[in-house]
C-alpha cells in the first residue's frame, strides 16, 4: 500500500482532472491524502462528489500555507513509499509502477523524475529554469552547493515530481517553521543523506500559471534571505541524521 499526500487550495477549477490521472493510475488499498488548506471555492465539494474510498481529507480551519499542509498529509500517510502531488497538475500514464519500479530497484529514500509543462490553455510550454536534476555526475555536496547558489538547472527538485520512503519521514518529519519550501528542505535530506535518484522520464505534465512563474524572478535580496533557512536547514538535517544512523545501529 502506498500514499499520494495532495495540498489543495481554492483549486476547484484543476483538481478533478488531477485527482482522475492519480486515481487511475492507483491500486484497490492505496490511498490519496488530501489537506485542504481552508479553501474559500468548492474545492472540498469537488473532492467530496468523487466519491472514492481511497480518498481521505483533512480540512485546516485557517489557511496555513503549503509548507504546513504538505507536511500534515505527509504526517497522515501510512504507505510504504509517500508521492507528493499538487493539486494542479496531470500524471503520467504509468507513472506509479514505473516510480514504484524504480524505487525498488535502486533503494533510495528519494525520487524524482522528469516532467514536460503545459499553460492554462492546454498549450505546451517550456522554461529553462524548470529542469530537474539530470546529472547523476554531481556529488552530494554539490548538489547542495548548487541550492545555495540558486541555480535551479541541474540541482531543482520539485515536489510534485517526488517519491520517498515512509522511512524517510523519521528525517523530515517534523518540519521546521523556518522553512520557506517543503521541496527544498526534502531535497537537502536527501541529498546530506547521499540516497537520492534521479529518473530521467517524464511521469507529469506540470502546469505553469502565474504563483509558479513568479517565483523565478526574486529580487535579489529576497534571494539572499532565504539562504538564511536554508543555512539553518542544513545544520537542522545533519543533527537528524546522526540521531538517524545512531537509531538504526542499536
Amino acid at each position: 500500500m502506498n500514499s499520494i499526500c495532495v495540498a489543495a487550495y481554492n483549486g476547484s477549477l484543476e483538481i478533478e482532472h488531477q485527482l482522475m490521472s492519480i486515481l487511475e493510475e492507483l491500486e484497490a488499498d492505496d490511498e490519496v491524502i488530501i489537506v485542504n488548506d481552508c479553501s474559500t471555492d468548492d474545492t472540498l465539494a469537488k473532492i467530496t462528489n468523487m466519491n472514492d474510498h481511497r480518498i481521505n481529507v483533512f480540512n485546516f480551519q485557517e489557511n496555513k500555507g503549503h509548507v504546513a499542509a504538505f507536511e500534515k498529509a505527509i504526517s497522515m500517510a501510512t504507505g510504504n513509499y509517500i508521492f507528493l502531488s499538487d493539486q494542479d497538475d496531470i500524471w503520467a500514464k504509468g507513472r506509479y509502477q514505473l516510480m514504484k519500479s524504480t524505487m525498488d530497484k535502486k533503494d533510495v529514500m528519494l525520487l524524482s523524475s522528469n516532467f514536460d509543462c503545459f499553460d492554462n490553455l492546454g498549450n505546451s510550454c517550456f522554461i529553462p529554469a524548470h529542469i530537474q536534476d539530470k546529472s547523476e555526475t554531481k556529488s552530494f555536496f554539490k548538489k547542495i552547493m548548487y541550492i545555495f547558489a540558486g541555480k535551479k538547472c541541474g540541482c531543482s527538485v520539485y515536489g510534485c515530481t517526488m517519491v520517498f520512503k515512509k522511512e524517510f519521514t523519521k528525517i523530515i518529519l517534523p518540519i521546521p517553521s523556518f522553512v520557506e519550501a517543503h521541496d527544498i528542505w526534502i531535497s537537502l535530506a536527501a541529498y546530506i543523506l547521499k540516497s537520492y535518484f534521479h529518473l530521467d522520464t517524464i511521469t507529469l505534465h506540470r502546469r505553469l500559471s502565474g504563483s509558479n512563474l513568479t517565483q523565478q524572478n526574486r529580487k535579489f535580496y529576497k534571494k539572499v534571505k532565504s539562504r538564511i533557512p536554508m543555512a539553518l536547514s542544513v545544520f537542522e538535517l545533519l543533527k537528524r541524521k546522526r540521531k538517524y544512523l545512531t537509531s538504526i545501529k542499536k
